[in-house]
């Protein structure tokens, strides 16, 4: 029997370190306070010290009584309550852990997005203003070109006036840079590939009818309004059209 009580003194000190964990792993994950580990230990120091108690005094007994049997029989039941209790303790922070983890997980995603997004506009930008700026340079001077297929007009507008004398000055431009460029095929196809995933961001197909729960919280309630009647008109002029 004083070996029992002293099993179950050790019991008690393994349950103590299994709640230090959970406290460590509850911290490290920047968790929430869990309230039922403060009750846990002080149920554990309370049973700690009766085990003690009844180690110290079986050690010094010569002969053990049925009474004895009793306190020990008492002490395995609340140990063995506590060891339940620990087990769910330890559950729910691993629950914890899990959710934890999980949102982790969904801001790592929504941050490689936002960052492929970003790379998305910032290099497309480039292929952006080189199609405006080259179709500016190219094509004679205060022509209007449009903000659409910018480039593939313009290579058919060279082709198409190249024996007209504004033709040929562009052509001579456009020559000339493809060659201090080692201009390609593959530069054109990489080029047109930009400005795709610009566009892919830069112009999403948009939901008229879930417009207003998308309109960021930095408009005032009037600046929403404005921008539903917006909506609306386009509505509007698509069906004047």
């Amino acid at each position: 029997m004083e070996v029992l009580a002293k099993d179950l003194h050790k019991t008690i000190a393994d349950d103590f370190n299994k709640v230090k964990i959970i406290e460590e792993i509850d911290r490290q994950r920047g968790g929430e306070a869990i309230l039922e580990i403060e009750d846990l230990k002080e149920d554990l120091v309370i049973n700690e010290k009766r085990a003690e108690k009844i180690v110290k005094y079986l050690e010094e007994k010569e002969e053990q009584e049925t009474g004895d049997q009793t306190r020990i029989a008492s002490l395995v039941g609340e140990i063995f309550k506590l060891d339940q209790r620990v087990t769910q303790l330890n559950e729910k922070v691993q629950r914890h852990e899990n959710k934890l983890t999980e949102t982790l997980n969904d801001h790592e995603r929504t941050e490689n997005e936002l960052k492929e997004i970003k790379g998305a506009l910032c290099t497309g930008q480039i292929a952006f203003d080189f199609e405006k700026d080259l179709a500016t340079y190219i094509y004679p001077h205060g022509k209007k070109f449009g903000s659409r297929t910018v480039f593939t007009n313009m290579t058919a507008w060279l082709e198409k006036k190249k024996d007209t004398k504004e033709g040929r000055e562009g052509n001579t431009k456009w020559n000339k840079l493809q060659k201090e460029f080692s201009w390609s095929k593959e530069h054109e196809k990489v080029f047109l590939r930009l400005l795709e995933s610009r566009r892919k961001f830069a112009h999403p197909q948009v939901d008229r009818n879930t417009v207003q729960s998308q309109i960021p919280d930095s408009f005032t309630e009037q600046e929403k309004k404005c921008i539903m009647d917006i909506n609306k008109m386009v509505d509007r002029v698509n069906e004047l059209m």
